[in-house]
């Protein structure tokens, strides 16, 4: 059963980018356990978080996403969607956040 995992997950790792596989590859030797999920991208779990590497065309540079690190808690409807907005277009923006 474990071989068989294995064997799913290398044929997924041949559909990552370089930069991609190469985060992939250095998770593992580095004793995390990398996967690929569900869209494609790289994931691991460190220190009980959750991180994303972002499965990328554009080998210059790895996204490194860890989603619900900030919770924004206001009743507000129009601030939350205000603050969720500005964060979403900061991190599609930039390279580097």
């Amino acid at each position: 059963m474990c071989a068989a995992a294995m064997m799913v997950n290398a044929q997924d790792i041949s559909s990552l980018s370089t930069a991609a596989r190469l985060a992939y590859d250095e998770l593992a030797t580095q004793g995390y356990r990398p996967y690929v999920d569900e869209d494609g991208d790289v994931s691991f779990k460190a220190q009980g978080y959750y991180f994303y590497v972002q499965n990328s065309s554009d080998d210059t540079y790895l996204r490194i996403i860890m989603p619900e690190i900030e919770i924004v808690d206001t009743e507000d409807i129009f601030e939350t969607y205000c603050a969720l907005s500005a964060c979403n277009e900061i991190c599609r923006d930039k390279k580097l956040v």
